[in-house]
């Protein structure tokens, strides 16, 4: 599902990151961890097709991203590339369904409400499906996120500190969320966080240096 090698990033000024090779399965979890600055949201972000590395190769469900670009990446991303984005970024004029279809309807795919539904009564939201997104607690927003990430069935499901706000009880349920959504979907699961805590729940690790 997911297959790096050789993979850096260079900022401007002259900083490079150089990243290890990183090959994650279907259902399978990874962490990505590393303390602050190390540029785990820098690595978040060229797995997701967002960001273009200076050197090496990103393949998600054996595409190469680097071969992909403007709107075809959009979609590829769309279809392939589910993202669990530290801060939620929803329309707050739309209620939880809209903001969930949304995730279809922008890559040219019809909504399918019913998907939507179906998601959010498995992550236990069920009643939630037409509040505006500013009406939920943090936890349930967190969900809804999940929800719109996996929406589209992706191979490849990309979390950015999930759990670094949660408490104990919180990161391990936002966690097993997570885990069972990547399952469910026959996805890679990778989080990249610094939240030691989920250490204790993955067995596959790769610590950024």
């Amino acid at each position: 599902m997911l297959k790096t090698r050789g993979v850096s990033f260079e900022y401007k000024g002259g900083s490079v990151l150089k990243f290890p090779d990183i090959e994650a399965k279907e259902k399978e979890s990874m962490l990505l961890l590393g303390r602050s600055g190390i540029g785990k949201t820098t690595l978040l972000h060229l797995l997701g097709g967002l960001m273009q590395p200076a050197t090496g190769t990103i393949a998600v469900d054996q595409q190469d991203l680097a071969l992909l670009s403007g709107r075809n990446l959009d979609r590829f991303r769309g279809n392939h590339i589910g993202i669990v984005f530290q801060q939620n970024h929803f329309i707050e004029s739309l209620n939880v369904v809209e903001n969930i279809t949304l995730a279809q309807t922008l890559i040219g795919l019809k909504a399918d409400r019913n998907r939507a539904m179906h998601l959010l009564d498995h992550l236990g939201l069920k009643g939630k499906e037409y509040k505006k997104t500013h009406q939920l607690s943090q936890g349930e927003r967190q969900r809804v996120a999940i929800a719109r990430a996996v929406i589209n069935k992706p191979g490849l499901i990309l979390a950015d500190e999930p759990t670094s706000a949660l408490d104990d009880i919180h990161c391990e349920i936002v966690f097993r969320m997570l885990e069972d959504q990547a399952i469910q979907e026959n996805s890679a699961l990778v989080i990249v966080t610094h939240d030691t805590r989920l250490k204790d729940l993955v067995k596959q690790q790769i610590v950024l240096q």
